[in-house]
């Protein structure tokens, strides 16, 4: 299937943006601040873009670290993996405390059972 590709130089911050268009073509916006040849570098990855079907995907970040021939977040950003690690232990300490105060609210409700005491709702009298 051939597509139609409508080309727009126009002035704009990023180097480059795509949009499928409503009849199936696409419309590659470059910056009109870009030298030639990163015109061109601009137009090949926007063909990227249409070549892998990117808009049907939604994560965009991944999306863009294979357009630039990166398999990782890391392979960008070379804190990353120490983010990606602190992420993994702020959730592992967040289970376990849930674990730990659901440990301690079955043995507060065994404790209460066992020794027939109840609490007065809000509100109740006392």
């Amino acid at each position: 299937m051939t597509n139609t590709i409508n080309i727009q130089i126009i002035e704009m911050k990023q180097d480059e943006a795509v949009t499928e268009n409503e009849d199936g073509s696409y419309t590659v916006f470059i910056s009109d601040s870009l030298s030639p040849d990163a015109r061109v570098a601009a137009y090949n990855h926007a063909i990227y873009h249409i070549d892998h079907d990117d808009f049907e995907k939604e994560d965009v970040q991944l999306v863009e670290l294979a357009a630039r021939g990166k398999e990782t977040k890391a392979e960008i950003d070379p804190h990353e993996e120490w983010y990606q690690r602190m992420y993994q232990s702020a959730i592992s300490r967040r289970k376990k405390a849930h674990s730990a105060l659901d440990a301690y609210d079955k043995k507060r409700a065994q404790f209460e059972k066992k020794w027939h005491i109840s609490y007065p709702l809000k509100g109740e009298n006392q």
